[in-house]
């Protein structure tokens, strides 16, 4: 069995691959070694053998190396992954604003609450509910 020596910031790791070392927790691998990672505000370490080695707090975004706060706007939430927004029921995203549906006369919202249907015995013309003209006989 070939001998080895654990880096500094590692500690030993047995796998089904025989003994080996892995970078301690805020550490990743670089040349052999392991470096610090550079955590930025608003983030936080992750235990991960791959990727960044960090993940930004809930309610913010990664842009670039950093993490930046979501804005989240009037008639709007933060989605459960914590990194963008939606709009609550009767308001449809625009940008980064949450604009009111437009419900015509004899309209209503859509199940999703985002779009809009006609009432029964009209239908849908451009943005407006028109009648729906029965001919006779019909």
């Amino acid at each position: 069995m070939q001998a080895f020596s654990v880096p500094t910031n590692a500690h030993s790791n047995d796998s089904a691959y025989g003994p080996g070392w892995k970078c301690d927790r805020g550490f990743s691998e670089i040349n052999g070694g392991c470096a610090r990672i550079a955590i930025p505000a608003n983030a936080f370490a992750v235990d991960a053998s791959y990727g960044r080695g960090w993940e930004c707090s809930r309610g913010y975004r990664i842009v670039k190396d950093g993490c930046v706060a979501v804005m989240v706007p009037f008639n709007g939430f933060l989605v459960k992954s914590g990194d963008d927004f939606a709009c609550e029921r009767g308001f449809v995203r625009a940008v980064n604003s949450c604009q009111a549906v437009k419900v015509p006369m004899y309209g209503y919202l859509d199940e999703r609450g985002s779009g809009w249907r006609c009432e029964r015995g009209f239908r849908q013309e451009k943005q407006v509910c028109a009648p729906l003209i029965v001919p006779l006989n019909a």
